[in-house]
């Protein structure tokens, strides 16, 4: 698989679960909407900023050792800071007008800082390679267009996501990272310039989000239509595709967990997934990754399990499932499933 693509999976992995800790941390709905992943000029991030800026120093140890960065305009950074402490309405306004950023507002950012790398730290820990640890160390309120710039000119991989609290969208959330610490060549200035004057502005899917440059497996397939059946055992996934490959006008493939997806969804035209788990769990609901880097990310992907609690649901979800089927399931369930997901006729 693309250094890259993988690479980028986990980055969104990371992205979702801050947004629950920290939404956890703040009491409130917190959520990072669009994050993108990409090589990015540092002069070209800082010239979207609005205002002044807060500085989040992640000291980086591991596999490789360097600075990473969380940036985030100073009014939101009063503003996250100001909920974890409770900050009445009035006072968080005038501290957002008079961009005043110190004592608890301060000190109560850079404890959502903290959790941020902690969540950078665990999954680069378990699921990334190479091997990172990030520690916040200090947190600096800068001006991006003044010429004291804390971060070194250069091209960081960058992701990206705009800020949205309780229903309130606010500025943009920044982690940029050195690519050398990711193990990847960046390109250099000049050529990130010379591709961004290029390259055509990407279309939108139907979600609004700017489409990939790179199409996936799914996209570049042909051939005739086939539903992906995983499970934890190739005998447990051909028994849960027994349950309706009679009824559905297309072929059923099945496979395991440990099973190469990219071999198996390569050139081939994969309409839907079944992921079927014996018990929903944190192994299985991470499976979606994989399976999906293989099939695409937009082919709908049905997690299918018993006792499901809200938990898991909204788990499955953040990583990337379609749809959710309680099992055991009727006949009829799974193939409505297919009808309403993968749009394949059914008897």
């Amino acid at each position: 698989m693309d250094k890259q693509v993988l690479l980028n999976k986990k980055l969104t992995e990371i992205i979702h679960k801050l947004e629950g800790e920290v939404g956890g941390l703040l009491g409130q709905d917190f959520s990072c909407e669009q994050p993108t992943h990409s090589f990015t000029n540092l002069g070209a991030l800082l010239g979207n900023i609005n205002g002044k800026a807060v500085l989040s120093m992640f000291e980086v140890s591991g596999d490789t050792a360097g600075t990473a960065y969380l940036v985030v305009e100073l009014k939101d950074a009063i503003s996250l800071g100001g909920t974890l402490i409770l900050l009445p309405p009035d006072e968080m306004n005038t501290r957002r007008k008079s961009e005043l950023f110190d004592g608890e507002v301060s000190d109560a950012f850079g404890e959502i800082a903290n959790i941020i790398a902690g969540v950078y730290t665990a999954v680069f820990i378990e699921h990334a390679n190479p091997k990172l640890h990030f520690k916040k160390t200090e947190l600096i309120p800068f001006n991006p267009t003044g010429d004291d710039i804390p971060i070194p000119e250069g091209v960081y991989y960058t992701t990206t996501g705009s800020i949205v609290t309780d229903g309130n969208t606010l500025g943009a959330l920044s982690v940029l990272i050195p690519p050398d610490l990711l193990g990847l060549e960046a390109p250099t200035t000049e050529e990130l310039e010379t591709t961004a004057e290029t390259s055509p502005t990407p279309p939108e899917d139907a979600g609004g989000k700017p489409a990939t440059a790179k199409a996936s497996p799914a996209a570049t397939a042909a051939g005739p239509p086939l539903i992906l059946v995983v499970s934890e055992t190739q005998q447990a996934a051909e028994f849960f595709a027994q349950n309706f490959s009679e009824q559905c006008n297309c072929e059923v493939t099945c496979m395991h967990f440990q099973g190469d997806f990219q071999l198996t969804a390569r050139n081939k035209n994969f309409v839907g997934v079944f992921l079927a788990m014996r018990e929903v769990g944190e192994r299985g609901l991470a499976s979606i990754i994989k399976i999906q880097s293989a099939v695409g990310e937009k082919t709908p992907l049905i997690a299918a399990g018993p006792a499901w609690t809200r938990q898991t649901v909204l788990q499955a979800v953040k990583y990337g499932a379609s749809d959710i089927l309680v099992t055991p399931a009727s006949k009829q369930e799974v193939l409505e499933k297919i009808h309403q997901h993968m749009q394949v006729p059914t008897n």
